[in-house]
C-alpha cells in the first residue's frame, strides 16, 4: 500500500513539474505567437468564403454604423473580436470598402494590418491613386511597407514610381516591402534599383532584393537582362550583381561571369574570377 502511495506521489510530481516545464516555455513563446497571430487572423477572414450582405436589407444609417462599429473592432487587439469583424465586413462588400480606406488614414502600426489584408482582398487597382496619397501622407512605417505590399500586389502602373522611390527609403521594412512588390514589374530601372538593394545594410532588404532579381532571371528574357546591365550599369551595380549571380542566375551564372572577367573594372573582374574559381 505505501508503495503504491509512493509511487502515485512521484508521478503527481512528474506531471506537476513537466506542467510548470510548459507553462515556461508557453511564457516565453507568447509574444511572437500573439504577434503572428495577429498577421493571420485577418489574412484568414478574408480567405474564408462568405456570404454577401444585400445592401437592400441594410438602411443607409444601419449600414454605416455597422461599418464603423466592425471596424473599430477590427483595429482592436482582442484576436476573436479581430476575426468576427473581418469576416462580418467581408460579407458586406463594396459598401465597406470606402470606410476601410478612411480608417486607414488614421490607422498606425498593428491596427493597418487587418485593414490592408482586406483591402487587398475586397479593394482593386481603382484604389491605387488613394492608398498612395495615404501613403504619402502618413508618418507611420508599418503603415507605409503594408501600403507598398498592397499597391506591389495589385501591379498597378500607376504606383511603379512610387514603389522605386521607397527602394531608397530610410526604413528597412518599407524597402523590403519595395523589393518585394517590384517582382511584379519589368524594366531596366527596377533591375537595377534591386541589384542596389543587393548592397544593403539590412540582411532582410538584402534578401527579398535577391529573390526578386532570381525571379526576373527565370522569366523570359531575364538573363539577357541581367547581360544588358553588365554591358550598361556603373561600377557598383555590376560589381553587386557579379557577386551574387551564383545565387540569382545559378543555371546561366557561368555564361555571365565569363562576361563580367572580360569587364573593364578591376573590382568586377576580381569578383567574376573567384565565383568562376568556385563554380569549378
Amino acid at each position: 500500500m505505501r508503495r503504491s502511495f509512493s509511487f502515485i506521489l512521484i508521478l503527481l510530481n512528474i506531471c506537476l513539474l513537466i506542467g510548470i516545464i510548459l507553462m515556461y516555455v508557453q511564457i516565453g513563446e507568447k509574444g511572437r505567437a500573439i504577434s503572428r497571430l495577429q498577421e493571420q487572423v485577418a489574412y484568414l477572414a478574408e480567405l474564408l468564403p462568405a456570404e454577401r450582405i444585400p445592401e437592400s436589407e441594410l438602411g443607409l444609417a444601419e449600414s454605416e454604423g455597422k461599418i464603423l462599429s466592425l471596424i473599430e473592432d477590427l483595429k482592436k487587439s482582442n484576436l476573436i473580436k479581430q476575426y468576427q469583424a473581418g469576416l462580418k465586413l467581408k460579407k458586406m462588400g463594396p459598401p465597406a470598402v470606402p470606410y476601410l480606406v478612411e480608417a486607414l488614414k488614421d490607422s498606425t502600426g498593428k491596427e493597418s494590418r487587418p485593414i490592408l489584408l482586406l483591402l487587398e482582398g475586397m479593394g482593386d487597382k481603382d484604389l491605387t491613386p488613394e492608398l498612395i496619397n495615404i501613403y504619402q501622407s502618413s508618418e507611420d512605417k508599418v503603415n507605409r511597407a503594408g501600403i507598398i505590399a498592397v499597391l506591389g500586389r495589385w501591379s498597378d502602373e500607376r504606383a511603379r514610381n512610387l514603389l522605386y522611390e521607397a527602394t531608397k527609403e530610410g526604413d528597412w521594412r518599407i524597402r523590403t516591402s519595395a523589393a518585394q512588390a517590384l517582382t511584379q514589374y519589368e524594366g531596366e530601372d527596377i533591375l537595377m534599383a534591386l541589384i542596389r538593394l543587393l548592397g544593403d545594410r539590412n540582411r532582410y532588404v538584402r534578401s527579398a532584393a535577391q529573390n526578386a532579381i532570381k525571379d526576373i532571371a527565370s522569366r523570359e528574357g531575364g538573363v539577357s537582362e541581367l547581360s544588358g546591365i553588365l554591358h550598361k550599369g556603373d561600377d557598383k551595380t555590376r560589381y553587386l550583381l557579379v557577386r551574387n549571380l551564383p545565387k540569382i542566375a545559378a543555371n546561366d551564372a557561368k555564361q555571365l561571369l565569363e562576361i563580367a572577367a572580360k569587364d573593364r573594372n578591376k573590382s568586377v573582374r576580381e569578383a567574376a574570377a573567384k565565383a568562376l574559381a568556385s563554380e569549378r
